[in-house]
């Protein structure tokens, strides 16, 4: 399969060298949790040596869970649920990745992205951490911060859910 751009041709599924389902999910975590930048930067691109496909390779998950690389709140659908970068747009561009994609969203949404699913994980991780952090000098949060914080990733995790869902209804039949 492939899809005509004005610089050419551009290849999708395997005979592409991708990993097209790997990068969808790929895409659906990166929208579910928000991640502003990862769209843009902070992954790499690499072939798999086993597979010989082309996968990403993410990191820095900064800018997530509601708020921006600087730490400040952002409404819960300043991303789209579509991402927004060109390979994300070709895809989604044809339907059978779109069905995929739906697909995949709606299976996270259901079995991961949700509080009932978070709230106990992030709770246990909160309690992990409150212990260590007067070792580190740098951080100026204290546990009654940290308590708050957990409220604006599980309200976070509430709207972005809705949202994302709502936006799933009208996104392919």
């Amino acid at each position: 399969m492939s899809f005509s751009v004005k610089a050419g041709t551009f290849k999708l599924g395997r005979e592409s060298g991708r990993d097209v389902d790997k990068y969808l999910k790929w895409v659906a975590g990166v929208v579910c949790t928000q991640n502003y930048d990862g769209f843009i930067y902070n992954y790499a691109l690499y072939k798999n040596g086993k597979t010989q496909l082309y996968e990403i390779n993410p990191w820095n998950h900064d800018g997530t869970w509601g708020r921006n690389i600087r730490g400040r709140l952002m409404e819960y659908d300043y991303v789209p649920f579509t991402g927004y970068n060109t390979l994300t747009a070709r895809l989604l561009h044809l339907t059978p990745f779109k069905r995929k994609y739906k697909d995949i969203l709606s299976n996270i949404l259901e079995n991961d992205f949700n509080t009932q699913v978070q709230v106990p994980i992030i709770k246990d991780l909160f309690e992990t951490i409150k212990p260590f952090m007067s070792f580190d000098s740098y951080i100026t949060a204290n546990p009654e911060t940290l308590e708050k914080e957990k409220e604006v990733i599980f309200d976070f995790i509430e709207k972005r859910g809705s949202y994302i869902k709502e936006e799933l209804t009208t996104f392919i039949k």
